[in-house]
């Protein structure tokens, strides 16, 4: 039984589509055993993924000797590991872990010519979509190129607090940075709507106090909507989205995992560039568009919002984590439903 290992160390969203990797793996090696080394903080993400056998982890900030002792522990453990990334870190634990390792080329100089010793096959990383990036990697291996990749669906039992009696649309109003955030008044007016639709709202959310609270003010008073930030993992997270009439987010790791489920998607975007980061539906072959015209842009049953952004590509006007982006404050709340009722969540 071949043993197979696929390196992803960065957060939510990169490591969900990276499990469209096992997707193709299974199909070029059925009887493989695939595990995934991921970080810690993310794991949750791959939680219930038919396709992977294993889930391995590493803390996000090591000690060197930790570091060392933990690679040197799992030294070819594996026939072969895909890595996904060029940085260092993980192509050292491809090297320890793996008698053959595959990822992509980095741009080699004169500091850093000795990262080709880290993989035994290099593949040239092109522009475009990650899960396109990804399956690259097993084309290397004489897979042919997948007509219609896709992104596995997280799985796990619902709680009973999680389960409703009438149509919900599932909204995830916080991302992690604040650049890639919409105006909460707006996500106010939008839970209103759906009220008046006939819709109960349910709110996703991570368990961060600061995050929960943030929800909640931007639930109106009396409105029929019920917070779940912070009780589901994403699994759970997953089957809700599964259920549900739709689901309405920006640019996050909870976007993608929607987008596994097969439900309609309204995404909300603001500087990132959509034919990377944009969400990839079951059945899509077209990626998205770094087109920055503000024209709405639909593949499937996900429509991507997007206005004209002067910051595309940076972390919001001011190019940081916690900066504003003016392309997303002009995103109005006639767009966001005009969609919705294009995909028909909404009459």
């Amino acid at each position: 039984m071949k043993k197979i290992l696929v390196i992803n160390f960065r957060y939510f969203g990169d490591a969900l589509i990276s499990a469209s990797l096992s997707v193709r793996i299974r199909e070029f090696w059925p009887d493989a055993h695939i595990t995934y080394l991921v970080f810690d903080s993310v794991a949750g993400v791959l939680e219930g993924i038919e396709t992977i056998d294993e889930i391995l982890t590493v803390p996000e900030r090591p000690g060197k000797w930790e570091q060392f002792r933990w690679m040197a522990a799992h030294w070819n453990d594996y026939d072969l590991a895909f890595v996904t990334q060029t940085s260092t870190r993980p192509g050292l634990y491809g090297f320890f872990m793996a008698r053959e390792r595959i990822g992509f080329t980095p741009g080699f100089t004169k500091r850093n010519w000795w990262k080709k010793m880290l993989l035994t096959k290099h593949v040239q990383e092109v522009p475009g979509p990650k899960i396109l990036q990804f399956d690259s990697l097993l084309t290397a291996t004489g897979a042919e190129p997948a007509k219609a990749p896709y992104v596995p669906q997280p799985h796990a039992q619902l709680p009973a607090e999680a389960c409703f009696d009438m149509p919900y649309v599932v909204v995830h109003a916080m991302p992690r940075f604040a650049y890639k955030a919409w105006a909460p008044n707006n996500w106010s007016e939008l839970i209103r709507r759906l009220n008046d639709a006939g819709l109960k709202v349910v709110l996703t959310g991570s368990g961060n106090v600061a995050e929960v609270e943030a929800i909640k003010a931007i639930v109106p008073e009396g409105a029929n909507a019920v917070i779940l930030a912070g009780k589901l993992s994403f699994g759970q997270t997953a089957e809700l989205i599964a259920h549900s009439q739709g689901f309405v987010g920006p640019d996050t790791g909870t976007t993608h995992v929607a987008s596994s489920t097969g439900v309609p998607i309204v995404t909300l975007f603001g500087p990132s560039n959509p034919n990377v980061w944009g969400p990839w539906a079951k059945g899509q072959t077209e990626p998205f568009k770094n087109s920055n015209d503000g024209t709405p842009q639909r593949r499937g049953n996900v429509i991507l919002l997007q206005k004209h952004c002067k910051c595309l590509g940076a972390m919001g006007c001011l190019n940081r984590r916690d900066s504003h982006s003016d392309c997303l404050n002009a995103l109005t709340m006639d767009e966001v439903w005009n969609a919705l009722k294009e995909l028909r969540i909404v009459p």
